[in-house]
């Protein structure tokens, strides 16, 4: 079965904005989803073009296979601050997320992609551009926020530090049309700590491939 545009003969063609996947990237949770995610779609029929971090000189694609891969840089800060640290997430990230987010407009506007989807702060970047374009918000856009440990963290410097990365992230998800709770735990999170309209969060849980896994 081929994923169509239910007015067009052609497949539906996504934009994924994230800033790492598996394996170009290494392990983790969204890197991991990011993958499994871009691969059956993929299977499915769906064009996925990935926005995602320049990869190291030395990495492998593996079997990820999108349509096409868009990658820009993520480290602005090293070697003078590491790229992840808590100051340095909140510089590298932030511009990042500005850039793909406009790059992938400038595709919207051309009528290259049916829907845009996000993962984590990379909503942030594409909300501002779909805020100042009216012509973007005819194109669905999709957010997911994941784990949200910036509005968690028990510690209380950690959680004073990254105020000004908690109002991109709810500023990035408020402007989505649906953001994905990643399961029914976590769906009444989405409106406490981004003020988003309870009516627009919806739960998909993030897809296990059981026969990898085993």
């Amino acid at each position: 079965m081929n994923a169509t545009h239910p007015h067009h003969p052609r497949p539906i063609r996504v934009a994924m904005l994230a800033r790492a996947v598996f394996p170009l990237h290494g392990y983790g949770g969204i890197e991991r989803h990011v993958y499994h995610l871009t691969k059956y779609l993929t299977r499915l029929g769906v064009e996925v073009t990935l926005y995602v971090q320049s990869p190291s000189d030395n990495a492998e694609q593996g079997d990820l296979q999108p349509h096409a891969i868009e990658t820009l840089r993520y480290d602005y800060t090293s070697p003078l601050l590491a790229p992840n640290s808590v100051i340095g997430r909140q510089i590298n990230f932030p511009i990042y997320s500005w850039r793909i987010g406009h790059r992938a407009a400038r595709r919207v506007q051309h009528g290259d992609f049916d829907v845009v989807h996000s993962q984590g702060l990379c909503a942030f970047g594409y909300a501002i551009a779909r805020n100042r374009i009216p012509l973007l918000r005819s194109v669905p856009f999709v957010a997911n926020p994941h784990g949200m440990e910036e509005f968690r963290t028990p510690d209380r410097r950690k959680w004073l530090a990254y105020t000004p990365f908690r109002r991109l992230y709810a500023y990035g998800h408020r402007q989505a049309d649906r953001v994905i709770a990643t399961d029914a735990c976590t769906k009444d999170d989405i409106p406490r700590y981004l003020r988003v309209d309870p009516a627009r969060v919806i739960v998909i849980p993030s897809a296990i491939d059981v026969e990898e896994c085993l």
